[in-house]
């Protein structure tokens, strides 16, 4: 075993090298905190309270300690919430799940991408081809907290099981926003709606290449759901 310190990097020869680090928090000054047998902080994994009331714990500290940085980024997003909430006096919603959708992808849905090998070490050209082979990892108007849509569902406590019967597969409430600023701020007449009833729908009518791909339609729409067109 090697190990490295910031002024000595040792060499050798290796058949298989296995990276591993050794942590543990320092919690001298936090001896009220509950532990679990490993010596980390026990925190509820959809709060992040401790056993200390206002106090709160996330990230390699915490049960099951060393995790990837992705994980302990989302945990400090949740846990802002929390946070929040847990000052505002909201203490009902501390940890709250909120509602969304999930839809599970198939070959079959990735059938248009061609499937390449890895590339490595990436060149400055490779890096930007396989930048734009990366698939969206969901909904656009999710990740960047803009969807009206699910902010008032859970606001209200949507639960859309409840309902029996046919369901929308996409996320336009029929607002018209996209068709107004079209018309009315860009006069390009491009979008409208079709069908009537439950089946209705905005679509793009005419010829694209009048579109001037100004982006306000996608700008307005508080769902996210003009982020599915391609133009």
């Amino acid at each position: 075993m090697f190990e490295t310190t910031p002024d000595k990097i040792p060499e050798g020869l290796a058949n298989v090298i296995i990276s591993a680090i050794g942590q543990k928090p320092n919690l001298e000054d936090f001896s009220e905190l509950k532990l679990s047998e490993w010596g980390t902080i026990i925190s509820n994994p959809e709060t992040f309270q401790t056993n200390l009331d206002g106090v709160f714990a996330i990230g390699d500290a915490t049960n099951q300690g060393t995790d990837i940085a992705v994980r302990a980024i989302g945990e400090g997003r949740k846990c802002a919430e929390s946070v929040d909430n847990f000052l505002n006096g909201k203490s009902d919603e501390v940890g709250k799940t909120n509602w969304f959708a999930k839809s599970e992808k198939t070959a079959e849905d990735f059938a248009d991408y061609k499937k390449q090998s890895k590339i490595a070490p990436l060149t400055e050209k490779s890096a930007k081809s396989e930048a734009l082979r990366c698939l969206e990892c969901g909904c656009n108007a999710f990740t960047e907290r803009r969807c009206k849509l699910l902010k008032y569902a859970n606001m209200y406590d949507v639960n859309p099981e409840r309902f029996e019967g046919e369901k929308h597969d996409h996320k336009c409430i029929l607002c018209g926003l996209c068709v107004r600023v079209c018309d009315n701020v860009e006069k390009a007449e491009m979008l409208g709606f079709t069908k009537r009833g439950f089946g209705s729908t905005v679509e793009f009518f005419g010829d694209l290449k009048h579109c001037e791909k100004c982006g306000k339609c996608f700008d307005i729409c508080p769902t996210g759901e003009m982020d599915n067109y391609k133009l």
